[in-house]
């Protein structure tokens, strides 16, 4: 199950039992047929939900989620794309993507304060990202609570960042 941070989801057990406990992460967060979870961003990341169901003839079912916390892209966000196969020269886009992080992040930095509003998010697509240096970011490149920068992996695609040099036999 995904849930963004901010949103609610209501999980619910099966009606008939006796007795509920709502167990997140190992701890006990409710005892009652539904449980309405609200992550906040400090919950970014995976969870584990159960409820411990128990019937009136002293059997007992466990249903179990994972349950996968993310802050969501804001409304109106700026997204750009750095792609392996992207070039110097690009624009960004899904169909022109930067070919590197500093790419992104200088066009970030000279965004105007109107339009970095939204938040910023980068979206590394899959692929071999090969780096020579390391990346770096200053504090003229965090975002807000209200308008996040995020580097993120493009949904469904792997990127790899990688410092290795292809040595070819000879």
């Amino acid at each position: 199950v995904l849930v963004d941070t901010g949103a609610s989801q209501s999980f619910s057990a099966a009606p008939g039992a006796v007795s509920y406990r709502w167990v997140l992460d190992g701890e006990t967060v409710g005892t009652g047929l539904t449980h309405l979870y609200t992550p906040q961003p400090r919950d970014v990341g995976t969870h584990w939900l159960r409820v411990e169901e128990t019937y009136p003839n002293g059997s007992t079912l466990t249903r179990e989620w994972t349950v996968r916390v993310r802050i969501p892209t804001p409304v109106g966000a700026t997204i750009l794309h750095v792609s392996p196969t992207g070039t110097t020269g690009a624009t960004g886009s899904a169909a022109a993507p930067f070919a590197t992080l500093e790419q992104a992040r200088d066009a970030i930095r000279a965004l105007p304060a109107g339009t970095k509003a939204g938040g910023v998010t980068v979206y590394l697509r899959g692929g071999i990202h090969r780096r020579t240096t390391t990346f770096a970011l200053t504090s003229q490149d965090s975002g807000t609570p209200t308008a996040p920068i995020t580097y993120a992996a493009y949904p469904g695609e792997t990127p790899i960042l990688t410092s290795t040099r292809v040595i070819n036999a000879a």
